[in-house]
Formats: structure tokens, C-alpha cells, sequence
């Protein structure tokens, strides 16, 4: 099985714009700037990080030099903030809590956060009472497209058109008294896409992807997304998983995706990051290599992005 073989399996697709107040997004206001970001956090705190190249940044060259507030990383310049204490981001915080909710772009760009999320039409309801909700009582958070998913296909081609990127693959030994919640991928070859941006208690929540129907015994553990579209929802840990999300945010390295699978007695892990970050995101895969007593990480595959990846992906 493929990700091409799931990709539209979350067949909606929700992009909304939240008007703010701040550093970056004056200055996006001010400069007509449309900026790539990357929303990533746990229980107690949600981070965004702001990307830019500094040609970009030349309208502004004297206003960021005296801010102080970007960070030059890999040819690239950065600006992190806290976001979960401002009210208006709290439609995300309750986005990305939502069972089915895969999100996986972000910008700012004239003073507004937009939010892109795919999700299965069985939580509809509760997008919509969401979104209903945040709306009436904030007039700067509005609805910029909401319908059909094309599927991540497209939801990755869209990211590309605005920052290159690459395809990592990476595997490593399969260990399941470090690797829970993953039997069920391990047992039947299904593929897990990992909401990458927020963990609870140290694990990634996690769809499943079923080609074919589950034994009904195997699936007490798991939240049912959706019977007939083989979709369920279960937090997964695996130890290296979350030490390299550690590194990659510590390092301000965004995933706009990733997916699990099992393939022999291996994990294998498809992640997809910017272009400028790709070297830094292997040199982290490689230090942990080095590190772990039970066996190394095996990089399989580094490639610039474009869609013949999905042949084999």
C-alpha cells in the first residue's frame, strides 16, 4: 500500500484566516508579506515559527534588524512566538484537539493567520460548530474555503509552490516496548499520517489507513473516524519518533507530513520538510543514529519533492 492509495481518504478540506496583533503579523500588514509557518506544541504551550528569506525581508531590512527578533537558520530566516495565550488562536488549539483533523499548512501573510486542515466528513458537525462558534464572537476569523479535499497530494503541491521541499525516508528497528499503540500497523501493513503538531502525554495521535476491513476484535482499542472508509484514530509512542520532533522544533525544522508504516522489522517513516532545513533534518537522523544502543537509523531516501515521489512512497 502507498500513500497515494489513502491520500484522499480525509475528504474535506477547511482553510481559515485569523486576523492578529504582533510583531510578525504587523509586519506582514505593513509589507504585503506572505510568509510560510509552522504551528507545533503540546499540553501547556503552542509555538508558531515564521519563516522567511532575506530578500524577502529587505522592505523591512531596519525595522527586523532593530526588533532582534528573527534567527538566521540554514539560509533562512526565523521568528518564533508563543501563540496558545492569545484568544484568537484558540480556534486552532480546538482544531488540532479534534478527532480526524490533519493539518498541514500555515501562513501569515497581511496581518492574518491562515490555518489549512483536512478532516473526514463523519466530524463535520463538530468543525462546523466550531468554526460557528469562533466566528460569531471574533469578526476577524473568517472561512476562506471549505469542501472537498483533493488530498494531500495537493495539500503538498500547494506548500511546495510557496517553499521547495524534500522527501526524507528513514527506517529503523522495530521495538514494540518502545513503539505502543503501533501493534495494529505492525500486524495488518497499514499506514499511520502522524498529526505532527501536537502531542499529548509524549505521544503522536495518529490516523490509520485500512485498504480492507479490520477483524472487529482488533479495533476495541481504536477510535473509529470511519467504518466504511477504514479510518481510525490511536495515539502512538515510539521513543525516537518523539526525540526527533524534540530536535527538529528545537531546531526549527517544520514537517509538513508524516506518515508510519511496517515493512519487514522495520519502521519506516516518510517526512516531509523544507528544502533549506533537509540537511539539518538528516544531520539530526544521523546524531541519534550514532547514539542509540539498539541499532541504527537507516536513511533510505533524500529527494527534491515533485509528484513522481508518490510512486513509490
Amino acid at each position: 500500500m502507498l500513500i497515494k492509495d489513502i491520500q484522499a481518504k480525509l475528504n474535506r478540506i477547511c482553510l481559515i484566516s485569523v486576523e492578529q496583533e504582533g510583531f510578525i503579523f504587523n509586519l506582514t500588514r505593513r509589507y504585503g508579506l506572505s510568509l510560510p509557518s509552522f504551528i507545533y506544541g503540546d499540553e501547556e504551550k503552542i509555538m508558531i515559527d515564521v519563516f522567511a528569506t532575506e530578500n524577502q525581508l529587505k522592505v523591512g531590512q531596519k525595522e527586523i534588524e532593530d526588533s532582534g527578533k528573527f534567527e538566521k537558520k540554514y539560509g533562512m530566516m526565523v521568528y518564533t512566538t508563543r501563540v496558545n495565550h492569545l484568544e484568537k488562536m484558540k480556534i486552532v488549539d480546538e482544531i488540532l484537539n479534534t478527532v480526524s483533523v490533519i493539518s498541514n499548512s500555515s501562513y501569515v501573510s497581511n496581518g492574518k493567520l491562515f490555518f489549512q486542515f483536512r478532516f473526514h466528513d463523519s466530524t463535520a458537525s463538530k468543525i462546523s460548530e466550531i468554526l460557528s462558534r469562533f466566528m460569531e464572537r471574533d469578526p476577524g476569523t473568517d472561512i476562506e474555503y471549505l469542501g472537498p479535499s483533493s488530498g494531500i497530494i495537493s495539500a503538498i503541491n500547494s506548500i511546495n509552490s510557496m517553499i521547495p521541499l524534500h522527501v526524507i525516508k528513514y527506517s529503523m528497528p522495530f521495538n514494540k516496548q518502545t513503539s505502543l499503540g503501533a501493534e495494529i500497523v505492525d500486524k495488518y501493513g497499514l499506514i499511520a499520517e502522524m498529526e505532527n503538531h501536537r502531542i499529548k502525554n509524549n505521544h503522536f495521535q495518529a490516523l490509520i489507513y485500512s485498504m480492507r476491513d479490520l477483524p472487529k476484535n482488533e479495533i476495541s482499542g481504536l477510535e473509529v473516524i470511519s467504518f466504511d472508509d477504514r479510518i481510525f484514530s490511536v495515539p502512538i509512542y515510539v521513543d525516537i519518533l518523539s526525540e526527533i520532533r524534540k530536535r527538529a522544533n528545537d531546531e526549527k525544522i517544520p514537517r509538513f507530513s508524516m506518515f508510519v508504516r511496517k515493512r519487514g522489522n522495520k519502521i519506516e517513516v516518510t517526512s516531509i520538510v523544507p528544502s533549506p532545513a533537509s540537511k539539518e533534518y538528516v544531520k539530526i537522523l544521523l546524531e541519534l543514529s550514532k547514539s542509540r544502543p539498539d541499532g541504527s537509523i537507516d536513511l533510505d531516501a533524500y529527494i527534491k519533492y515533485d509528484e513522481s515521489v508518490w510512486d513509490w512512497a
